[in-house]
């Protein structure tokens, strides 16, 4: 019964963080909003890129990077409502894009120098971060040309649900 207790109190201490985190990501975004960041984003990125595979590209590299300090459900709550009016201008698919930044958020969650996987397994695996860094290299290779594949070959992401009869 004690240890149960003092795990009760750790997943409440920790699912109490999670929706902190949540609930501060949530009140940024509706802030954003409401200050029109968005549409200000949109009008700086219309000016300067000129094309849906630069968008995109450019997008990628945003995202991992967000990934890499942010967990999945905050980046999403963040950056969801400030780039839809980007990828509504640029004609991108809402569910191959939904594919493309899970993909990049969870491989920022492996990539050092922050990402919350990474600490994760290092510590239940016991093993050193620099050491299980090395080790993923060549996962992150694969998995960042997987992330170009469904980038710029939007049927990759697409067929399956076209193929269960959604319209997407």
């Amino acid at each position: 019964m004690k240890k149960f207790i003092s795990i009760l109190k750790e997943t409440v201490r920790d699912s109490l963080t999670i929706a902190l985190i949540i609930a501060g990501a949530t009140f940024f975004g509706y802030v954003a909003t409401r200050a029109k960041v968005p549409q200000m984003i949109l009008e700086a990125m219309t000016s300067v890129v000129s094309s849906k595979v630069a968008l995109l590209l450019i997008i990628n590299v945003f995202l991992l990077i967000i990934g890499c300090f942010l967990e999945t459900a905050s980046a999403i709550t963040i950056v969801v409502p400030l780039v839809l009016p980007l990828l509504a201008a640029y004609n991108v698919n809402l569910t191959q894009f939904g594919i493309v930044m899970v993909l990049n958020l969870m491989i920022g969650l492996l990539t050092p120098p922050f990402g919350l996987v990474l600490f994760v397994i290092s510590k239940i695996g016991n093993i050193s971060i620099g050491r299980f860094s090395k080790a993923l290299i060549p996962w992150l290779i694969a998995l960042l040309f997987a992330l170009l594949l469904v980038t710029f070959i939007p049927e990759l992401s697409l067929w399956f649900p076209r193929v269960l009869g959604m319209s997407v």
